[in-house]
């Protein structure tokens, strides 16, 4: 994250799925899908050389885990009990993840990023 807040990402294009349309934000780095998201994102993978990454809630990476549009999941596990909550991640079909990364940041913060054997489990 860059120290004066505000989108860390802009000198990537960003892509963000919505249930409507928002009109109120206008940046050249920015379109909003709110129309068929997965055939979007589907479409963007097949047209890109690079990595696409997505930044979302539970209900977005649990949908492009059960369509197979996503292939890494990074996990940030912040020590902060927040009692109870919503599950991060909901029903998925079942897949085999494999740990390929993880790293201790400051205040404890652990990364793990895990990646798609390809195996499905029905």
């Amino acid at each position: 994250m860059n120290g004066g807040g505000g989108w860390p990402y802009k000198s990537k294009k960003t892509f963000v799925v919505a249930n409507t349309p928002i009109n109120t934000i206008q940046e050249e780095y920015l379109s909003f899908i709110t129309d068929n998201p997965f055939d979007v994102i589907q479409g963007l993978k097949k047209d890109t050389e690079s990595d696409l990454v997505v930044i979302g809630g539970g209900k977005l990476i649990t949908s492009l885990i059960n369509t197979q549009l996503l292939d890494e999941l990074t996990i940030y596990t912040v020590p902060f009990m927040l009692g109870e909550g919503v599950s991060f991640i909901g029903k998925t079909i079942g897949s085999e993840w494999e740990l390929s990364d993880y790293r201790s940041l400051d205040g404890g913060i652990l990364c793990a990023t895990y990646h798609f054997s390809n195996e499905l489990i029905r």
